[in-house]
């Protein structure tokens, strides 16, 4: 029953039924619902309880036309409905809350989700946001109905049209540099001064706006832009001083590209044009003389013997123009090519010269002008030194005036030498340079050779030449003869010669000579030898004994102790020293013995009583030392001769 009427009634078939009215029912927020049942005997149930219905035929209003969300409508303006968006973001207001909406492109139901920060598709607050992916780009026509909690569906909104276009405009011609801009000597060179310029930049699309990029290395920025309105556009940048890329004077790359009306950009920017901005002077050029001009020892006393000397020049950038002058007078003007460059002048005269130099760049700017820098030219040679001295201390050997040393890194004594003009000498050996040293002393100084390379025996002319400190070498000196000589002198093992080794043997080196002549042999003439004597001790003691030179044309020696060897068991060995000063060692005579006691014997008989009758008669001789040869003994009988005991039995 709806109210007190009955409006529809059937039997049922099971315990529940579905009852539908017979004809509508009336629109009114609240109509009462109930159900009663009766049986097959006609008994009628209570009421159930009631059900309140709203009963609402009424289709709800229109929603109003959609609008892109800003965040969705990309490109210049965020009204315009044209964008590159991959994804829509729609925004419809003017419902009523419990609504829902349905959204359609083209006239084709179209599926969604919501829009972050809206509610849908339920309308809450009167406002629903809608995400849509459109499959294609192109025109959309897009509306939408909305449809009450009682099922009621409004009425299509207007319609709103977006264009959806993700098509990259074309690449721009690379930016030209226009005239006005391209400042200096000429207005085609992209070098300029100009931290505004302005450029030049063609096959454009008119509605597209065009943006320049300046880069430098690793660093870029956008540094300006411009609405084309043709096919050309011109864009001024308003202080390329300002941007990050160009805190300094260098060189800059510039680059452009278009972005149309959706946002989109050329896929590439255009080629790359190169400027050169100097805005600064060069800074003054340092010059000095290059090292290897500076003759002389010294490569940095800005003294030489070079008439047109090179210069190094600092702080050109391989652009800038140089101009070099000696005194007033121009002797260099070009393009150096590198920092440091290496720059020749004009030839000029003897003397101190004052070179000052500076620098004019591309722009025109011309730097101060360098530091003075005198340079002493000086060509006329020193005078001869006087004929070099071997050194006493390097002339070895028991002569240190003789110039005959082993000495292999000798020094010599130079005199005659220019104090006003000589800062140097060199020495030669047999011709050849053999060493050079910086003159320390006026008039007379000493100087080493170089490490070298001798024959064992080697005779030398040795000669010396000065040099000034611009590099003049005088006339060589005189030559000196020298022998280096470090081939060691001959020697032989010491022998005790037969006169000196006295006793039972000669050749036993025992004897009771205190001063005994030892022999050497295959000995150089003129080299003087020594004689040591070691004693056992303890502790063993080394002595010299003596010493003696060998004769000329002679190749033996014999060295006999200065003084008397106490009784002892030595150890005899010599050195030889050679002229030069090399000192050999001979072998050692081991075991020398020097023994100047006289034996004794003491005699005894076996038989106190010698009788003459007497066949034989034993006689016992104790000695005081031992004998490696039978002793002889002789008898001498009372009132007779002495009697030979060569047959007498031991």
């Amino acid at each position: 029953m709806a109210g007190t009427d009955t409006v529809t009634r059937d039997i049922a078939s099971a315990s529940t039924i579905n009852l539908t009215p017979d004809s509508n029912l009336p629109e009114t927020p609240s109509l009462s619902i109930k159900a009663l049942a009766r049986d097959y005997a006609g008994n009628l149930s209570a009421a159930s309880t009631i059900l309140s219905v709203e009963t609402d035929t009424t289709a709800p209003t229109p929603p109003n036309d959609a609008d892109l969300d800003s965040g969705y409508d990309t490109g210049f303006y965020s009204d315009d409905d044209l964008t590159n968006s991959a994804i829509l973001g729609f925004v419809i207001d003017g419902l009523v809350d419990g609504d829902s909406i349905t959204l359609y492109v083209d006239d084709t139901q179209k599926s969604f989700v919501a829009l972050g920060g809206y509610s849908a598709p339920n309308a809450s607050g009167g406002v629903v946001g809608l995400l849509y992916a459109p499959s294609a780009p192109g025109l959309l026509d897009i509306k939408s109905t909305v449809t009450d909690s009682a099922g009621n569906t409004s009425t299509f909104s207007g319609e709103m049209v977006v264009k959806l276009d993700q098509t990259p405009p074309g690449q721009t011609d690379k930016p030209d540099l226009v005239d006005a801009s391209d400042t200096g000597h000429l207005n085609t060179d992209d070098y300029t001064s100009d931290l505004t310029p302005t450029f030049s930049i063609a096959d454009v699309t008119a509605g597209d706006s065009i943006y320049t990029i300046v880069s430098s290395g690793s660093e870029s920025d956008t540094t300006g832009t411009g609405f084309s309105t043709n096919d050309t556009i011109q864009i001024t940048i308003s202080n390329l001083a300002s941007d990050n890329v160009s805190e300094d004077d260098g060189v800059f790359s510039f680059t452009a590209f278009a972005v149309d009306s959706a946002g989109n950009a050329s896929a590439s920017v255009s080629s790359a044009l190169s400027v050169t901005i100097d805005t600064t002077a060069p800074s003054a050029p340092i010059i000095t003389l290059r090292a290897g001009d500076d003759s002389g020892v010294l490569n940095d006393d800005q003294l030489t013997n070079v008439m047109n000397p090179q210069f190094n020049i600092w702080n050109a950038d391989g652009e800038d123009s140089l101009y070099i002058a000696a005194g007033s007078d121009t002797v260099f003007r070009g393009v150096p090519d590198e920092n440091p460059d290496i720059v020749s002048t004009d030839s000029t005269t003897e003397g101190t010269i004052s070179y000052t130099a500076l620098l004019r760049d591309k722009a025109g700017n011309l730097s101060s002008v360098s530091t003075a820098y005198p340079v002493v030219i000086d060509t006329t040679r020193p005078g001869t030194p006087s004929l070099p001295n071997l050194l006493s201390a390097s002339d070895a050997g028991f002569d240190d005036e003789d110039n005959i040393t082993n000495v292999t890194l000798p020094n010599f004594v130079l005199t005659g030498l220019t104090p006003s003009t000589i800062d140097s000498a060199l020495i030669y050996f047999d011709g050849s340079v053999a060493g050079s040293q910086w003159i320390s002393q006026p008039l007379i100084d000493t100087l080493q050779i170089d490490p070298q390379s001798f024959n064992p025996v080697e005779i030398i002319g040795v000669s010396v030449g000065a040099i000034d400190s611009a590099g003049n070498v005088s006339l060589i000196s005189d030559t000196l003869i020298i022998k280096i000589d470090t081939d060691p002198p001959t020697t032989s093992d010491p022998d005790l010669i037969p006169s000196s080794d006295l006793g039972e043997s000669s050749t036993d080196d025992v004897t009771s000579d205190n001063t005994p002549t030892i022999l050497f042999s295959t000995l150089e003439p003129g080299s003087i030898n020594k004689l040591y004597r070691i004693a056992p001790g303890p502790p063993a003691d080394t002595v010299l004994v003596q010493v003696d030179t060998v004769a000329a044309g002679e190749d033996t020696l014999s060295l006999t102790p200065s003084s008397p060897l106490p009784d002892d068991t030595y150890t005899v060995y010599s050195t030889t020293e050679d002229t030069a000063g090399n000192v050999v060692e001979s072998g050692d005579l081991l075991n020398l013995v020097i023994d100047t006691q006289e034996p004794s014997a003491v005699i005894s008989l076996e038989d106190s009583l010698v009788r003459l009758e007497d066949l034989s008669d034993t006689v016992r001789v104790n000695f005081s030392e031992g004998m490696s040869n039978p002793p002889q003994i002789s008898v001498r009988y009372a009132g007779g001769a002495v009697q030979d005991t060569s047959d007498m039995t031991a």
